[in-house]
C-alpha cells in the first residue's frame, strides 16, 4: 500500500484512462499490480495435489545421485524407444480423430526411475518440443531429483491453481500459452537469422533451449503475469500460435504435427479445485486450454509417477464433463512404453561368467530400469519404501511400503474384482516403484507388477532384514508373514492363489535363513550370494525332517545304477541355489537348462504359467559353484503346491525331468554325468500325512529306469512348525487362518467346537457327518471323519521301489 501512497495521483489517472478505452493491459503490467496477484489467498478447502511425497537425501548421497544422473543423461541413449515413442505420437495426432475434442493430449504413466524424462527428452531431436518441468522444486534440492525443476513456472501454474478455477483459470492458462507462443517465435527468429549448416530444426532448438531455458521460462512466467483477461482469449492465443515459423507453413489450421509440448510431473497440477461444485482440478482446466489448439498441429504430453487414472486419463465413469464422458471411449489410452533391461547390442557371454560375478551389486545393476543401471542399490531401498529412514519401525511405514517390500520379493496375487485392490497397485507405481505394465484403452484400470530387478530385489531383501532385527526376540519369519497377514486381512489378496503365495514365503524365507546362515557379515549379509542346496534344505525343514531328506537316495534308481547309490548330500555336495526374487513365465519354456542358466544369472526363480499342469515354480540349481555358468552344469528343484484337504497319491505328484524336458538328452550321453534334480511337492492344505503312503512304494516308470536323471523326491504335508522350520509355534494360527481365507467356517469369529457344529448344522454346506446327515438314518453318511484340525503334518522322502517300507518306524516323517 505504500507504493499506492506514493504513486496515487500517477495511478488515479492511469485508472482513468484505462476506464475510458477498456484496456487494462498497462495497469496490469505494472510490477506492483504483477505482484499482487502472483500472491495466493488464502485456501478455503484442502487442495494439496494427490501426490507422492519422495524420501530425503543426505548431501553426499544427493551430490552422488545427481552425478550419476547427469553422467547417464550426457550418455547416448539406448535403444529404440524414443523411436517408437514419436511413432505412436504422430500415429495419435495423425488418427482419424486426432483433431477432434480432447484428442489433442496423452499421458505417459510409469513408476520412479523409468527413465520416462529422458526418454521424451530424446524425442525432443525427432519432433520440435516445448517442455516443462513442474515437480516440486524441493524434490530437486533435497533429493537430487533431475532433471531440474522449471521453477518459475511450476511456482507460476502452482499459484494460479490455488487461486483461481472456472472460466477465470482457463483464461489464465490461455494467456500463459500465448506467453510461452509469442516468446518461443520470438527466440525461434534469432536462432534462425544465425542457423548455419543442415542441423534439423528439432535438433537445433533441442540444443538452444537446453543452453536458454532457465532465462526463457523465467522471462514468460513474468510476462504471463500481466495476460490476464480480458487479454488471453482463445483467439488470440491462436492468434499467437506461428507453425510457420518452424515448418514455413502459412495456414492457420493444419493437419500436421508441428510441436510437442509436454508436462513432466504432471500431476503436481491436479490438486483439487478451490471452487467444489466445478469438480475440476487445475489439470482438467490445462487440458481444456490446450485443447483450444488441438488443431493447429500442437500435441501434449503429461507426465507422470502417479497412476490416478482419473486425473491423467479418466474412462467414461470418472469424467467431469457430460462432453468428456461422450468422447472418453475413443481418447487415448496412457503409454507405458518405457526403457527396461538397456543392453542396447551387447550380450551377456555366460561361458565368461562365474557364480561370483552374478552376485556383484555393479552386475545386478544392468538388470531393469535406467536408475538402477547407475548401481544406487540404498537409494532404491529409499525409493522402494518412499522413506528415506530406513530404520523406521515397521509400523512406522504404510501397509503399501510394507507391501512393496515384500511383493518384490516374492510376486503377490491382488484381487482382480476389487477396487481396493485397484489403488493399492496405483499407490504401488506411484509411490513404490511397481511397474506399469499397460493400461486397457477404457482406462478403467491398470496391469501392473514388479520385474525382474535383481538390485530392486536385494534392496527389499536388506529392508526385510532390517525390519527382523527390530523384532527383537520375534521369530526371524515373523516379518514378512505379517506383512502378508495384513495384505490379506485388508481383502487385496486373491483368494484363488493363497496357497501359492504362501508357498513362494516359506522358499523365499528358507532362502534369506541360509544367506544369514552363510553369511560371513550377519547384521549385513548379501542376499545375492549363492547358497548351497544343503543349506537351503535345513533352513527349509525341520532338523530332522532335513536330515532325512540330506541322507536320501534317488527314487527312481536301483543301487547299482550309475550315481543311484548318493545320498542327497553328496549328489549336490558342490550345488547352489540363486533365487532372490521371483518372475512369471508365459509359454511352456520354464523347465528347462537354458531357463535354469538365464534364471540363475538373474538371481530369480520362474513361477510357471497358469494352469501348467506339474510344476508351479521352479529354482535353478547350479551342479558346481566353481564352474564357469553354461546350460549344461545346470538343473533345478520342480516344485508342486497344493491346496487340498486329502492329499493325493506320490504317484499321482511324480514329476518326471525327461517328460518335461528339463535335460537335453542325446543317444551319446554318459550316464554318470547325468545330473540329479529334485522335486517338492508342498501339500500346505493336509493336517496330517496320509496313513497308506508308508505301504505304497514308489515302481519302476519303464524298462529303462536305471538310465534315468537321479531324482530326489520331497512331499512335505501341512503347514506347521513340526515340517517346517522358518514357521514358528506362534505363526501356526496365521497360516492356517490364511490358507483357510475365503471358506466360511475359518472367517467364522468363534472358532470353538460347538460354535463351528452349529454352524455346519445350518448347512451351508454338506459333507460326510452327522451335522449334514443327523435327519437321516444312514450309517456311512453319519460317520464323522477324524478332526485332523491339530496334527503337525509331515515329510515323505520317495525311495527306491525296491526297499520295502519300515513297519517299525512310527516317526512323523514317514519313509516308504
Amino acid at each position: 500500500m505504500e507504493w499506492c501512497h506514493a504513486h496515487v495521483s500517477q495511478l488515479g489517472d492511469m485508472v482513468q484512462e484505462a476506464y475510458q478505452k477498456a484496456d487494462y493491459s498497462a495497469l496490469m503490467r505494472l510490477k506492483y499490480i504483477r505482484e499482487q496477484a502472483g500472491r495466493p489467498k488464502p485456501r478455503t478447502r484442502n487442495t494439496q495435489p494427490v501426490i507422492r511425497s519422495e524420501p530425503s537425501l543426505d548431501s553426499a548421497a544427493k551430490r552422488a545421485l545427481q552425478e550419476a544422473v547427469i553422467q547417464g543423461w550426457s550418455a547416448p541413449f539406448i535403444g529404440e524407444h524414443h523411436v517408437a515413442l514419436a511413432s505412436n505420437i504422430r500415429n495419435m495426432y495423425y488418427g482419424t480423430s486426432a483433431r477432434s475434442a480432447y484428442m489433442g493430449h496423452a499421458a505417459v504413466i510409469q513408476s520412479s526411475g523409468s527413465g520416462k524424462s529422458r526418454l521424451v527428452h530424446e524425442v525432443a531431436k525427432e519432433i520440435f518440443t516445448i517442455p516443462f518441468n513442474i515437480r516440486d522444486p524441493k524434490e530437486h534440492i533435497n533429493n537430487g531429483a533431475y532433471p531440474p525443476t522449471d521453477t518459475a513456472v511450476h511456482n507460476l501454474l502452482m499459484e494460479w491453481a490455488s487461486e483461481y478455477s472456472g472460466l477465470a483459470l482457463q483464461s489464465r492458462f490461455h494467456g500463459f500459452l500465448q506467453v510461452v507462443f509469442e516468446e518461443i517465435t520470438k527466440e525461434l527468429r534469432g536462432m534462425l537469422a544465425s542457423r548455419s549448416g543442415d542441423t534439423k530444426l528439432p535438433l537445433e532448438w533441442h540444443k538452444y533451449l537446453t543452453a536458454h531455458r532457465g532465462m526463457l521460462y523465467s522471462r514468460v512466467a513474468a510476462l504471463a503475469v500481466g495476460s490476464l483477461p480480458p487479454l488471453a482469449t482463445c483467439d488470440e492465443l491462436r492468434a499467437a500460435f506461428r507453425p510457420e515459423t518452424i515448418r514455413g507453413d502459412p495456414k492457420g489450421r493444419l493437419k500436421i504435427l508441428h510441436i510437442l509440448m509436454y508436462f513432466d510431473e504432471a500431476h503436481n497440477n491436479a490438486s483439487e479445485p478451490s471452487s467444489p461444485p466445478e469438480h475440476k482440478t487445475a489439470l482438467d482446466i490445462l487440458v481444456s486450454a490446450l485443447d483450444d489448439c488441438r488443431d493447429l498441429g500442437l500435441f501434449t504430453l503429461f507426465m507422470s509417477t502417479q497412476s490416478s487414472l482419473e486425473h491423467l486419463a479418466p474412462s467414461a465413469i470418472h469424467a467431469r464433463s457430460a462432453r468428456y464422458s461422450a468422447l472418453a471411449p475413443s481418447m487415448h489410452a496412457p503409454i507405458t512404453e518405457t526403457p527396461f533391461d538397456c543392453f542396447g547390442d551387447n550380450r551377456l557371454v555366460p561361458s565368461k561368467l562365474h557364480c561370483k560375478d552374478v552376485c556383484e551389486t555393479p552386475f545386478m545393476a544392468c538388470f531393469g530400469r535406467p536408475m538402477l543401471s547407475l548401481d544406487v542399490l540404498e537409494l532404491a531401498r529409499r525409493k522402494l519404501l518412499c522413506n528415506d529412514n530406513m530404520r523406521m519401525p515397521i509400523d512406522s511405514h504404510t501397509i503399501a511400503a510394507q507391501t512393496a517390500v515384500l511383493d518384490v520379493r516374492i510376486m503377490l496375487s491382488f484381487e482382480p474384482s476389487r477396487e481396493a485392490a485397484h489403488r493399492h497397485e496405483e499407490q504401488l507405481v506411484a509411490s513404490h516403484m511397481r511397474i506399469a505394465y499397460s493400461v486397457p484403452k477404457d482406462r478403467i484400470y491398470l496391469r501392473s507388477g514388479y520385474s525382474s530387478e535383481p538390485i530392486l530385489a536385494e534392496a527389499a531383501a536388506r529392508q526385510l532384514h532390517e525390519w527382523r532385527r527390530q523384532c527383537l526376540g520375534l521369530e526371524p519369519s515373523a516379518t514378512g508373514l505379517n506383512i502378508l497377514r495384513k495384505t490379506f486381512d485388508h481383502d487385496l489378496l486373491s483368494r484363488g492363489e493363497v496357497g501359492e503365495v504362501i508357498g513362494r514365503l516359506l522358499l523365499m524365507l528358507a532362502r534369506d535363513s541360509a544367506t544369514c546362515a552363510t553369511s560371513s557379515d550377519s547384521d549385513d549379509p548379501h542376499f545375492s550370494n549363492p547358497v548351497p542346496v544343503t543349506t537351503f534344505i535345513e533352513q527349509l525343514l525341520s532338523e530332522s525332517f532335513a536330515k532325512d531328506v540330506l541322507t536320501s537316495r534317488p527314487d527312481n534308481l536301483p543301487a547299482n545304477a550309475p550315481r543311484g547309490d548318493l545320498t542327497f548330500a553328496e549328489a549336490f555336495k558342490d550345488a547352489v541355489v540363486n533365487f532372490t526374487h521371483f518372475a512369471k513365465w508365459a509359454d511352456d519354456s520354464a523347465l528347462s537348462q537354458d531357463t535354469a542358466l538365464g534364471c540363475f544369472i538373474r538371481s530369480m526363480a520362474v513361477i510357471c504359467r497358469n494352469n501348467a499342469a506339474t510344476v508351479d515354480v521352479f529354482i535353478p540349481v547350479l551342479m558346481n559353484k566353481d564352474a564357469a555358468l553354461d546350460a549344461s552344469v545346470m538343473t533345478g528343484i520342480m516344485v508342486q503346491f497344493k491346496l487340498r484337504a486329502h492329499s493325493g497319491t506320490i504317484a499321482a505328484y511324480a514329476i518326471d525331468a525327461t517328460k518335461v524336458g528339463l535335460f537335453k538328452q542325446t543317444p551319446d550321453d554318459d550316464e554318470t554325468q547325468r545330473h540329479p534334480y529334485i522335486t517338492l511337492i508342498m501339500e500346505l492344505g493336509v493336517n496330517s500325512e496320509p496313513p497308506l503312503l508308508a505301504s505304497i512304494p514308489v515302481k519302476p516308470e519303464s524298462k529303462e529306469r536305471g538310465s534315468a536323471y537321479p531324482r530326489y523326491s520331497i512331499y512335505v504335508y501341512g503347514c506347521s512348525p513340526t515340517v517346517y522350520r522358518v514357521i514358528s509355534k506362534n505363526e501356526r494360527g496365521v497360516y492356517k487362518h490364511m490358507l483357510g481365507g475365503g471358506k466360511l467356517l475359518a472367517e467364522h469369529p468363534r472358532q470353538d467346537p460347538t460354535s463351528l457344529r452349529l454352524v455346519r448344522m445350518l448347512k451351508p454346506f454338506f459333507a460326510i457327518g452327522h451335522t449334514s446327515w443327523h435327519w437321516l438314518y444312514h450309517t456311512r453318511l453319519n460317520t464323522d471323519l477324524p478332526d485332523e484340525s491339530d496334527d503337525e503334518g509331515g515329510v515323505v522322502v520317495s525311495v527306491r521301489g525296491e526297499d520295502g517300507p519300515d513297519d517299525d518306524d512310527d516317526r512323523d516323517v514317514f519313509m516308504d
